[in-house]
């Protein structure tokens, strides 16, 4: 099973790195009891998160529902800064503040694998910080939305702006004030990007419509 996270990292020199990625997860995994369990992370080279996981060997699995923020590391806009955090406690890592469970873990060993590298991982110390909300279509469909955003320069213009269009009803039927914030931003981001046709509707424009004719 693959989940989405954000791995925290940190350089030799301690900077830190925050990346959203996507850790695979065995059948067998015990996620009641998760010190001890292995997973296996996938960076691209060349990558800091790469860079660091060769280097410290070790780093955080962030678990949050907080997709804004999930968005924001994701497409690096320039005027966002890295989310608050704090010190590990078992590992030279970092816990973003926000997330509801932190997982340090330990790399066990690295291997090029074409474009992505394998890192085998193990667990060594398990941090609830807060509950975590339960499961919501919209805030998958924010998480779509920054995949396909990150696809701009690779996929067609129209298909994404196509494929995110069928994704605002999520946003419409079941965002809270959150959710609608992380879609809008995430809207902007690629409004910014990519040339919108005459007398089309952003994403964002197209949600504020529908809300108006209530």
């Amino acid at each position: 099973m693959i989940v989405e996270c954000l791995v925290t990292t940190l350089d030799e020199s301690g900077e830190l790195n925050v990346a959203p990625m996507g850790p695979r997860f065995d059948d067998c995994f015990d996620w009641q009891k998760p010190v001890g369990g292995t997973f296996k992370l996938c960076p691209f080279e060349p990558s800091r998160t790469l860079d660091n996981l060769r280097s410290v060997r070790a780093g955080v699995l962030n678990f949050t529902d907080n997709v804004l923020m999930l968005a924001q590391m994701a497409l690096k806009a320039e005027e966002v800064q890295w989310p608050d955090s704090h010190q590990a406690r078992k590992i030279r890592g970092r816990h973003l503040t926000d997330a509801g469970r932190c997982w340090e873990f330990e790399v066990e060993s690295v291997t090029a694998n074409g474009p992505r590298w394998q890192c085998n991982c193990r667990v060594v110390h398990a941090v609830e910080q807060r509950p975590l909300l339960v499961f919501n279509r919209a805030m998958h469909a924010v998480i779509e939305a920054t995949i396909l955003a990150t696809r701009i320069g690779i996929l067609p213009d129209d298909q994404i702006r196509a494929q995110i269009a069928t994704l605002s009803p999520l946003i419409e039927k079941t965002a809270g004030p959150e959710q609608l914030a992380a879609w809008n931003w995430v809207c902007r981001w690629v409004d910014q990007r990519l040339p919108l046709k005459p007398d089309a509707l952003s994403s964002e424009a197209l949600i504020s419509a529908k809300a108006n004719e209530r």
